[in-house]
């Protein structure tokens, strides 16, 4: 769902967007064009000695960050950063704004890797994900599994035992459930789809902290999606899913190709839906929960309906944020409130964005469209400010136990 959006250890976008993001418009880009260039991009270094341009560091101190969260209060922010220059695996890490201090959750032993941190809407518990590591130290995403610890690395439970890859855990206000993706692995077909980091279709999920029963949500196999977001009566899940590549009573291909060709023509570029956590409506298709114009997607939504997201106007498909109060009014933002701009010459986009329940404080994830490199920073709604977090060079150890 994420233009452009392909994360360094974890598969939590679900596929390689194939569309080029500019500041104001979105440019589609063939197919054919794309499998064109990675073939030239997999040439060219055999044809010269030319050494691929050195990535600049993200924040300062890793080589890529991705999943921000923050806590309810507004004061931690939680993210998964690779390669940083005292821990270079990939891992958890949580950024105290008060103190300035950075914390390193450490995982309970060499065989495995954390990654997607994201906190509870209602303590500073959190949900991630644990991935095993094979004897040659390659991970092992078909048996990564869910867990939940407390903030200070004590009281960990992993809740899951299922296969598949699981994405964008998502605890509920009640801290009863945990919602989130899981797909099989992308392992069949030509070279350039043998990515076995990735899924190839995810559905919705729902598991039982106290139990661990999964009940399955969706049955639809969406090619990109987003965050998840609980409303607070623990009734629905709210998200953004786009193209299905199954319906819940067929598999027929042209009818899922008719099915998406529909969808456009009456809903455009809509995606935000939402589905009832008692499974319910596993047999449904998808419904925009509301339409805007050509589009919309990436929604992050506050405790009382309040929901900001990224919509595409006319059919030049230019995009602007807004935010969506639950009277169904909207409020268009500004491009420097959530981060975007110049930089350098460069272009920096916002990848993905996480509100605290309150609706006070919007983490924002962006990146340099030049370079690759990512910025963490944090809206404050009231005030409308947007600052970029600059965090220490050294973490404080954290083992999850």
């Amino acid at each position: 769902m994420l233009c452009g959006e392909v994360d360094g250890m974890s598969p939590n976008s679900t596929r390689i967007n194939l569309q080029k993001c500019k500041r104001g418009f979105l440019v589609k880009v063939p197919h054919y064009v794309f499998i064109v260039f990675m073939f030239a991009l997999f040439m060219l270094p055999a044809g010269c000695n030319a050494k691929p341009k050195e990535k600049p560091l993200s924040l300062g101190y890793f080589t890529d960050i991705y999943s921000p969260s923050i806590s309810s209060d507004g004061n931690q922010i939680l993210f998964t950063g690779c390669g940083h220059t005292e821990f270079p695996a990939c891992t958890i890490y949580r950024f105290e704004r008060d103190s300035n201090k950075l914390h390193r959750y450490l995982p309970r032993s060499s065989a495995e890797t954390l990654g997607g941190g994201r906190y509870s809407p209602t303590s500073t518990r959190f949900v991630f994900k644990i991935i095993p590591l094979d004897s040659n130290k390659e991970l092992i995403f078909d048996d990564s599994q869910i867990a939940i610890v407390n903030q200070d690395g004590n009281g960990l439970r992993v809740i899951t035992q299922s296969k598949g890859v699981k994405l964008s855990p998502t605890l509920s206000y009640d801290e009863k459930s945990v919602v989130f993706y899981r797909g099989p692995i992308s392992d069949k077909g030509s070279p350039l789809r043998k990515q076995k980091t990735r899924v190839i279709g995810s559905d919705l999920y729902k598991v039982d902290v106290r139990t661990g029963e999964e009940t399955q949500l969706t049955r639809l196999e969406f090619y990109g999606v987003s965050d998840l977001y609980i409303t607070p009566d623990g009734k629905d899940v709210v998200f953004a899913g786009d193209s299905p590549m199954r319906l819940p009573h067929t598999e027929n291909n042209d009818a899922v190709k008719q099915f998406e060709d529909n969808y456009k023509k009456k809903y455009h570029g809509n995606t935000i839906i939402h589905y009832p956590l008692d499974g319910s409506e596993i047999n449904k298709a998808p419904v925009p929960l509301f339409t805007f114009d050509y589009g919309s997607d990436i929604p992050t939504v506050a405790k009382d309906g309040t929901i900001w997201f990224k919509g595409r106007v006319s059919e030049e498909h230019y995009i602007h944020f807004y935010q969506r109060y639950p009277d169904s009014t909207l409020k268009e933002l500004s491009y420097g409130a959530l981060g975007e701009g110049k930089q350098d010459k460069a272009l920096i986009v916002l990848h993905n964005m996480v509100v605290t329940p309150d609706g006070s404080q919007i983490v924002t994830l962006n990146a340099n469209q030049n370079t690759g490199q990512r910025f963490i920073g944090v809206l404050d709604t009231k005030s409308n400010v947007h600052s970029n977090l600059t965090v220490p060079a050294s973490a404080e150890n954290i083992t999850i136990r």
